[in-house]
């Protein structure tokens, strides 16, 4: 446990955000009321410059109509200066303003009610009782409003005032010169991890003199306290009366979101083999590439480098990051550490038999995980949300067959295979997809060939420069595909009077684990593939100025895992900025301009998302070009 490593950056940004390029001009709200003739109330707002109508009505949670109806000279547009007044609804509409001091107390976080919400659905995305939500909001009723503001405890809160609560009666104490835990022990009968319980800040400051902490009252020497014990917090559960079956009632954006958020990296950084990298002198210095301990560096940087941008709209998190090592028992340990368990959502670990310990680990705490490079047949769970960045075979075949169906015309559609089952399973997959109502494709256009029949021959001799041939290869074995592509390049070379147009398709995942396969055979079939991976290196408008950005922080160009590392950090900090940590209702049409890759998430099952958007790539005078 100790030699887990564990960085913790706060990032506390106050700058708010808005839709536009512009940054938002924030409404204070008055509390000076009036009364007119007829009994009804308003506050009196003083517009201030930058305000606009939108904002104030916004700030108020009222609309701009009745904003008007009550100060006819607004058409005449707003000045500095002038007072309005913003009617306070009854009924109904009754409207909790934000509260005048907008930065919540140590502990809370303020939440902004949405359209459609009820007071059980806050309670399950926060995890608090409903009980402790009236509690910390005396006039809270389960007749909540769109605008009303709730005052939320966090989990940390929460388990201190249930350890405070063991104690029949607490007092403050001035720590004193010659106080240490020992003596407060002899004093108290409390150890120091019951002392650091009911009073976490000594966790952080130690027992520092004149710092004011809780303790027990002592009355008699034969008293006795409660034994420590860690405490855990119930798990608040979905039921199915409260489920909200109009989801697209919750996607509104969240408005001055200031709760902060708790993410956990879990990268192999391995740096038990630091002893690996310290050399005697400079010729023993490897590629950077050919250390373990720096392969996932760069995953880290990029998404130190999203977070950074993503402050200055004002998105506020607590970054915990762990080293895994690669290793199932430094995970599971990382797992049972308290920080670990009030995440809120985690990203990684990368390795399959490490995510498996962390999805078994976050059930029982509402921790969404996002899983970079697994793709899993996961169980259903409606407690925990389970987010697969990489797409499905599925996925990838119909971006495939749609860029066929949509970009190519007059076609013909052979399908190479060896027979194998999994092959044989693939084909299937890809004959149901060509067949969908969505497409538009001849199926006497659709063949088959297999080799041990001799397909390969038969459908050499069957290519023909009326149409364009699309041949996808389903075949995963490298000596068969390299005479494949040698067969049917020198075919369309040797027949120089007969321009045949072919474009030759297959998995990445396959081909590309094969070094033999010649670039110039792929170049001349037009190789096409789909893959969840690709930079526009020559993009000067988001690329080129962002490994500007990397190089001159870290000194390197980024890889693929500094793109992809800033791409899922500023997606996820962007939903839960924008829609709060019940996002997952919302994905179905977000577009944060990622760089390498669009994220579109459909729900295969309850709790789980797989991202279905892939590149459709193709090889083209020796460039790879994105056909979609």
């Amino acid at each position: 446990m100790q030699n887990i490593v564990a960085t913790v950056l706060t990032l506390l940004i106050l700058l708010t955000y808005s839709g536009s390029f512009a940054q938002a001009t924030q409404v204070p709200i008055s509390t000076e009321k009036v009364q007119d003739s007829a009994g009804n109330y308003f506050y009196i707002h003083n517009v201030r410059k930058g305000e606009t109508l939108y904002a104030i009505s916004k700030a108020y949670s009222i609309s701009i109509g009745e904003i008007e109806e009550n100060n006819p000279k607004i058409t005449e547009g707003l000045q500095i200066g002038q007072e309005l007044r913003i009617p306070i609804l009854k009924g109904n509409k009754k409207t909790n303003l934000m509260p005048k001091d907008t930065i919540a107390p140590e502990g809370f976080t303020y939440h902004k009610v949405l359209k459609g919400e009820t007071l059980y659905r806050i309670s399950f995305n926060y995890q608090v009782k409903v009980e402790e939500l009236k509690k910390h909001n005396p006039s809270l009723t389960t007749n909540i409003h769109p605008g009303d503001w709730l005052l939320i405890p966090n989990k940390d809160y929460q388990k201190l005032e249930i350890a405070q609560s063991k104690y029949d009666s607490l007092v403050d104490y001035k720590i004193g010169w010659f106080d240490n835990y020992y003596r407060l022990e002899n004093k108290y009968k409390l150890n120091q991890q019951q002392l650091e319980q009911i009073n976490p800040e000594l966790i952080t400051e130690g027992v520092r003199r004149g710092l004011i902490i809780k303790v027990p009252v002592i009355i008699n020497k034969s008293d006795t306290m409660p034994h420590y014990q860690e405490v855990v917090l119930d798990t608040i559960h979905k039921e199915a009366d409260i489920i909200i079956t109009d989801t697209t009632l919750n996607c509104q954006q969240i408005e001055f979101n200031r709760h902060t958020y708790k993410i956990g990296l879990l990268i192999p950084f391995f740096s038990n083999l630091e002893k690996d990298i310290r050399v005697d002198n400079d010729y023993m210095i490897k590629e950077i590439d050919d250390y373990p301990s720096f392969r996932f560096i760069e995953f880290y940087q990029g998404a130190l480098l999203a977070i950074d941008s993503l402050k200055k709209q004002g998105f506020k998190a607590e970054l915990y990051v762990w080293d895994t090592r690669a290793n199932e028992k430094t995970t599971d340990s990382i797992c049972q550490l308290d920080e670990f368990k009030d995440l809120e959502i985690v990203i990684g670990p990368f390795y399959s038999k490490n995510a498996e310990i962390v999805r078994n680990n976050i059930k029982e705490h509402s921790i969404k995980m996002v899983d970079i490079f697994n793709l899993n047949d996961l169980p259903k769970d409606t407690i925990t949300q389970h987010f697969e960045m990489r797409s499905s075979k599925d996925s990838k075949y119909k971006a495939i067959i749609k860029y066929v169906n949509d970009s190519l015309s007059n076609i013909r559609i052979v399908i190479m295979h060896a027979g194998r089952p999994s092959e044989v399973a693939l084909y299937n997959l890809i004959d149901s997809t060509i067949f969908l109502p969505e497409f538009n494709i001849d199926s006497s256009q659709v063949e088959l060939f297999e080799y041990k029949n001799n397909g390969l021959e038969k459908m050499l001799n069957s290519l023909s420069a009326e149409q364009t041939t699309v041949i996808i290869n389903l075949v995963d074995n490298e000596a068969i595909i390299s005479d494949f592509l040698r067969q049917l390049s020198n075919k369309k070379n040797k027949d120089k009077d007969i321009d045949y147009d072919i474009i030759v398709m297959a998995r990445n995942e396959v081909w590309s684990k094969y070094k033999t396969l010649e670039l110039t055979y792929l170049n001349t079939l037009r190789y096409t593939y789909s893959s969840d991976y690709y930079i526009n290196y020559s993009d000067s408008s988001t690329i080129i100025p962002y490994e500007l950005k990397f190089y001159n922080e870290y000194k390197r160009i980024p890889s693929k895992l500094g793109f992809i590392g800033h791409d899922i950090m500023w997606y996820f900090g962007n939903v839960l900025y924008h829609y709060g940590i019940n996002f997952s209702e919302c994905m179905h049409d977000l577009d944060y301009g990622t760089m390498n890759n669009r994220i579109y998430f459909e729900k295969t099952k309850q709790g789980i998302y797989r991202n279905k958007s892939t590149n459709i790539l193709q090889y083209n005078d020796y460039f790879i070009e994105k056909k979609n």
